[in-house]
């Protein structure tokens, strides 16, 4: 039962509510930066929709909502502050000062969300400018997950970090390099910033001989003095399709990214709409440009040969470009990867849940926020779809999605 009566009394203030859990404005993932400053340039005023999605399901209460409301009501304290933004300036030199200005400025608007329960399921709907709502996805989700496991009365193993070093020490060992990516589903912030900690005393720094290239948390990467990392999201792809048609979408996508950041944060991002389909459209131009892909969903193995082949066609050696994968990974699985790709491709990995979730007793909670919708100057709403390689990983209205297939010609 999530209920305030679970709660650990360290967690709550002198009449007893609930303190505030989201504390620092840059505890976020480095891509709503990145694709913020890229749509404020692109498409300053295009207005989307987001929505929470539950892969399965977990039981709340009426009580969890309304704490979940009042925490977010604390958003819009904060702000970042002038130290930050020279910290931040100075690790992401490849963002505007016009940017970082506009950032000292943004504050969080809790009414771009709507947020009720349907019974006992969550619901949570965002609408906004893309370059403000994108900044709610991370938090939104580490809130949702931390406040779950404080008020369903859940405390992390005494072992958590001991398993941490244990896993820093073994991807150090393989020769992964790899970054941590677990905000999201992260058991709480304590939790993710000790096992960070963890993971840099027992991989070592990839700049000092390790394998830990970075966080995509850049509260987090600036607090230990590391690289934040990240590029952008299907979210990203999806508002190219909403303005451009989904057969335009990668491409756009890619030419638009390139047009901003130019040689910077070249990783494309291959399965909003299949990985297959990307490969259609993925010329030599931008395979050259883009120094790797991500792959997000489907059998990695599989993808290894698809990538292989479709470098060997742009007659590109694929041992100079790398495949970044961050599906659901774990140790055993980076392990193999690594093997896999030896000699053949570079490989690098970015581990989220199973570093920043770890804990004995206790089920991650499986969600996700995605796009929706994009709405066009002229007022008409155009619904978007991720389609994935992964069946279970698609999202968006059904309707949309079967239309985005019949438009792709990839209906079965």
């Amino acid at each position: 039962m999530v209920s305030i009566k679970n709660v650990n009394p360290l967690y709550l203030d002198a009449e007893g509510f609930i303190k505030q859990l989201y504390n620092h404005f840059l505890d976020n993932d480095l891509y709503a930066y990145t694709m913020a400053n890229a749509a404020q340039r692109m498409s300053p005023d295009t207005v989307t929709e987001d929505e929470l999605i539950i892969r399965k399901s977990f039981k709340i209460t009426e009580e969890f909502v309304n704490e979940l409301k009042r925490q977010i009501n604390f958003f819009p304290s904060l702000f970042l502050s002038d130290e930050d933004e020279e910290k931040f300036q100075k690790a992401c030199y490849y963002l505007p000062k016009t940017f970082m200005k506009w950032l000292k400025a943004y504050r969080y608007d809790p009414s771009e969300l709507t947020i009720w329960a349907e019974g006992n399921v969550l619901k949570i709907k965002i609408k906004g400018l893309f370059c403000r709502t994108v900044f709610w996805e991370t938090p939104l989700m580490a809130l949702i997950s931390e406040l779950f496991f404080l008020m369903s009365g859940e405390v992390p193993d005494a072992e958590y970090i001991h398993r941490a070093e244990q896993k820093g020490l073994r991807l150090r060992q393989i020769g992964a390099r790899y970054s941590e990516f677990g905000t999201r589903r992260r058991f709480s912030f304590e939790v993710q910033k000790n096992v960070l900690e963890a993971l840099i005393r027992t991989s070592g720094l990839l700049k000092d001989g390790g394998v830990l290239v970075g966080t995509s948390n850049v509260y987090l990467a600036l607090l230990f003095g590391i690289t934040p990392t990240g590029t952008n999201a299907h979210k990203w792809y999806q508002l190219c399709a909403g303005l451009f048609g989904v057969r335009m979408a990668n491409r756009m996508a890619l030419q638009w990214w390139s047009e901003v950041y130019g040689t910077y944060l070249g990783t494309a991002l291959t399965d909003t709409y299949t990985t297959d389909d990307f490969i259609k459209t993925f010329d030599r131009h931008d395979a050259m440009l883009y120094e790797s892909v991500r792959q997000d969903s489907g059998d990695p193995f599989e993808y290894v040969r698809k990538i292989l082949k479709a470098y060997e066609d742009l007659l590109i050696r694929p041992i100079t470009k790398t495949i970044l994968f961050s599906d659901s990974l774990n140790i055993d699985l980076v392990e193999k990867i690594v093997a896999f790709c030896a000699g053949k491709i570079n490989c690098a990995f970015g581990i989220g849940t199973s570093l920043s979730n770890d804990i004995i007793g206790v089920e991650p909670l499986k969600i996700v926020i995605k796009q929706i919708a994009v709405w066009l100057q002229d007022g008409r709403r155009v619904g978007t779809c991720k389609i994935s390689d992964d069946p279970e990983k698609a999202s968006g209205a059904q309707e949309v999605v079967w239309h985005t297939k019949y438009e792709l010609g990839i209906l079965q």
